[in-house]
């Protein structure tokens, strides 16, 4: 893939949705006679969509269609998401209502997947910038403050000084000798907590997963995704059926994220000891106990696939909410805490100013 293409495959990202219910709206309407080669020539027109990111990817997608034996996932790999591709991948050889339901299925899925997406990157760019804030706060800002401290009162030597000024003075020659070691401790800090959300697994990351909120949102929020996966891959669509296994097999195989393939072959583990066809089977720390509960009770009145569908809309209309809600709370307490610290240095900053000038009197008295 040439960087033009990688380019396009970014920009379009946040579009795919839209393409996806366009399809979904196109195929219904020509009931499902239609030549997907053709509309992706048609889109890399200039009076369409020539030039931008979808006519650069329609470009692509049509030579890869001609080229792989109209195989629309294999079409798709690589410029749309792995999960998304993977149902048509699941639909493959359906008629014309089953490609309409796999799009369909696709843009909720797409949908379900870019909510989640912007709340855990909202949650750690609002965390992010709160450690920011706290580190220059208690860096940075001392050492402008002294320097601009010892200006000021140059002429009041320091053993003349109040306890409070030597302290601060401590305290920033400390910072000076070892601001590089905490620099690079925020970034290991920072770079580990990214990296332990997709690596850290076993007995450590089911503990993270139970008790810390950060750690329990992630597991949640993709909880929540993997459902609205499974009921997309397991939905009977037209002529073609799918089953769990092969289904749980290729989420597996299609994720970088070693936490998600250890959840995923948890399951896999479950449906080999117990059996494809029982709920139980999902009865992992993967998904919440709450959500696993519902789950189980419809798919014992109807089936596994419903269970799914009945789940994702038990979960986007109580639990995303209510996640949401307290994501919106952290973000606010993280904000309130590094203005907290910024207001207590400048406090302490102030009281400085205040003693020396106190001990300026008591020098020249």
């Amino acid at each position: 893939m040439n960087w033009k293409i990688a380019l396009a495959v970014w920009q379009f990202h946040s579009r795919r949705v839209t393409y996806y219910e366009y399809l979904a709206q196109y195929l219904t309407h020509t009931r499902g006679q239609i030549v997907f080669k053709d509309i992706f020539w048609a889109d890399t027109k200039k009076d369409r969509f020539g030039g931008e990111p979808r006519g650069i990817l329609s470009a692509e997608w049509a030579e890869r269609y001609e080229s792989n034996g109209a195989n629309l996932a294999l079409t798709f790999e690589g410029t749309l998401p792995a999960s998304e591709v993977s149902v048509l991948r699941m639909a493959a050889g359906s008629d014309g209502d089953g490609l309409i339901q796999a799009f369909k299925d696709i843009a909720r899925l797409a949908k379900t997947s870019d909510n989640i997406r912007k709340e855990i990157i909202s949650v750690m760019t609002v965390a992010f910038v709160s450690m920011g804030i706290a580190l220059l706060m208690l860096t940075v800002f001392p050492i402008f403050a002294l320097q601009e401290v010892r200006g000021q009162f140059s002429f009041l030597p320091v053993e003349s000084w109040r306890p409070s000024g030597i302290q601060v003075l401590n305290y920033v020659e400390g910072v000076k000798a070892h601001g590089v070691f905490y620099f690079i401790a925020f970034v290991l800090m920072i770079y580990a907590i990214v990296w332990s959300m997709n690596n850290v697994i076993g007995s450590l990351r089911e503990w993270l997963d139970r008790r810390i909120f950060f750690y329990k949102t992630f597991r949640d929020l993709k909880a929540s995704l993997f459902l609205a996966q499974m009921a997309s891959l397991t939905k009977k669509r037209g002529n073609i059926t799918s089953t769990l296994e092969p289904a749980l097999a290729m989420l597996r195989d299609t994720t970088s994220s070693r936490w998600e393939r250890w959840r995923y072959q948890q399951v896999i583990d479950n449906i080999s000891d117990i059996g494809a066809d029982s709920a139980e089977s999902f009865n992992t720390p993967f998904i919440p106990r709450e959500t696993f509960q519902f789950f189980r009770d419809i798919s014992a009145t109807s089936d596994i696939s419903t269970g799914f569908t009945s789940a994702v809309d038990y979960v986007d209309s109580t639990l995303v909410k209510e996640l949401t809600v307290k994501l919106q709370f952290y973000r606010w307490l993280l904000l309130g805490v590094s203005v907290l610290i910024a207001f207590t240095v400048m406090s302490m900053t102030t009281g400085v100013i205040q003693d020396m000038i106190e001990a300026t009197k008591s020098f020249y008295s």
